[in-house]
Formats: C-alpha cells, sequence, structure tokens
C-alpha cells in the first residue's frame, strides 16, 4: 500500500537532494514569518524576496526541461 502512493520514476540523489534542501528552507521561512518578534518590514521583505524568486524558478525549469 505504501509503495502505490510514491512517484513511479526514478529520482537522482541530486534530485532527493534539493527537494529535501527546498522543504528544508520552506520550514525555515515560515518559522522566520511567524516569529512573532520579526518585524512587519522584514517580513515584507521577505514575501518579497520570495515572490521574485518564483519568475527565476519559472525560467530555471522552463531551461531544464528544454522549452
Amino acid at each position: 500500500m505504501a509503495g502505490e502512493s510514491l512517484p513511479s520514476w526514478t529520482s537522482t540523489l541530486a534530485d532527493a537532494a534539493a527537494c529535501g534542501a527546498a522543504f528544508a528552507g520552506a520550514g525555515a521561512l515560515a518559522a522566520f514569518m511567524t516569529e512573532p518578534d520579526v518585524t512587519r518590514g522584514r517580513r515584507i521583505a521577505a514575501l518579497a524576496a520570495i515572490l521574485a524568486l518564483l519568475p527565476a524558478a519559472l525560467a530555471f525549469s522552463i531551461a531544464r526541461s528544454g522549452l
């Protein structure tokens, strides 16, 4: 039953490491954004940085797939 929920494709070790790093980064960002001592300006700066990374991630994904 557990094997059915896993993806059917094989992943390289680099893909697994990148996925782990992405989830670790997301967790760190969530911890930062929910910390009560963080000022509003720093939260807005973090949000702006994340929004700026979205087009870069899309461009990287398109370049990697060869489109």
